[in-house]
Parts: structure tokens; C-alpha cells; sequence
């Protein structure tokens, strides 16, 4: 099950927001971790490790202390109609009635073009992420219908955690 991901900022006193209708979201989190495995001295070291009862022991470390949660979005752009009861969730200028899915593509790449982070909505949870790629489709096959932008982008946000206590 997919839900509708909403992006907003505000960028020079203009808030923009893009309702992006997903038809998939993938997750992932990621931590930077290392693999250590520590030199045996070479006196008293047996040549052949099969004739030693040795066995290496590998650490696996977290030195950076930091992890990243990247959310990748399929999904599409359409004309939508706007509510008048809440202004403030659509971009400035616009009116009640349609937003056009030409005008979500425009408001889509001055989030992307501008940089630095912006709010992501997904279930109901907000986080602030910055957008690392950025594809817009327009797929001639959708002429006719309510779609008509493909879009694709994925976005990154990375922590880094408090050193831990011993």
C-alpha cells in the first residue's frame, strides 16, 4: 500500500508544496559500519592455517557514528483540484480550483533547484530531507488522462548520533 507524499518549502517568501500520488515508496536506512580485522604477530605463527587451531576474529565497528535514511518515490503529478477552506496548502499565487499538473512540475523543480532540505509527508510523518536525483516524465502513453507527469526522485537524510557511553 502506497499513500500520497506531499513536499513543501518555503523558498524568497513563496511556499511551494507538490502532492506527488506514489505508486511505490522503498525505505532504506543505512549505517556506516567497518570491518576490522586485527594483524596476528608472525613469531609463533603457523605457515599453514591448517595445522593452527587459529581463527581470526573479525570486529565490526561503527567509527562514524552515523546512519542515513533515504526514501525513493515513484509516482505521478496531476491536475488536482484545490480546497477554499485551507489556503495554505497549495503554493502561493495560487487560487482555489486547478493546479496544474505543469505548475506541480515547475513547483517540484524550484524544490529540487533551489537546495538544502525540505519537509517530506509520508503516513503521516514529517521529516526534513534534502533531494539527491530527480526525474520527470512525460509520458505520451498517459495523453487523455488525469496524469501527466511521471515522476521519480529520491531523498537522503543523514544523522549523525551522539557518541555512546561505555
Amino acid at each position: 500500500m502506497t499513500s500520497n507524499i506531499v513536499l513543501s518549502k518555503t523558498i524568497a517568501g513563496t511556499s511551494y508544496q507538490v502532492t506527488i500520488f506514489t505508486t511505490r515508496v522503498e525505505e532504506n536506512l543505512t549505517k556506516a559500519l567497518t570491518v576490522f580485522t586485527p594483524p596476528t604477530p608472525t613469531a609463533g605463527q603457523v605457515k599453514d592455517p591448517g595445522d593452527s587451531d587459529f581463527e581470526p576474529i573479525t570486529y565490526i565497528i561503527d567509527l562514524l557514528l552515523k546512519w542515513e535514511h533515504r526514501i525513493t518515490v515513484d509516482g505521478y503529478i496531476a491536475d488536482e483540484t484545490l480546497p477554499t477552506a485551507t489556503p495554505d496548502t497549495y503554493s502561493s499565487g495560487d487560487t482555489p480550483g486547478t493546479q496544474t499538473a505543469q505548475v506541480k512540475r515547475t513547483n517540484l523543480k524550484a524544490i529540487f533547484t533551489s537546495g538544502g532540505t525540505f519537509s517530506i509527508t509520508y503516513d503521516s510523518v514529517t521529516y526534513k530531507m534534502d533531494m539527491d536525483k530527480l526525474s520527470i516524465m512525460d509520458d505520451p502513453a498517459d495523453e487523455g488522462t488525469a496524469i501527466k507527469y511521471n515522476v521519480k526522485f529520491t531523498a537522503v537524510q543523514g544523522i549523525n548520533m551522539p557518541a555512546r557511553g561505555t
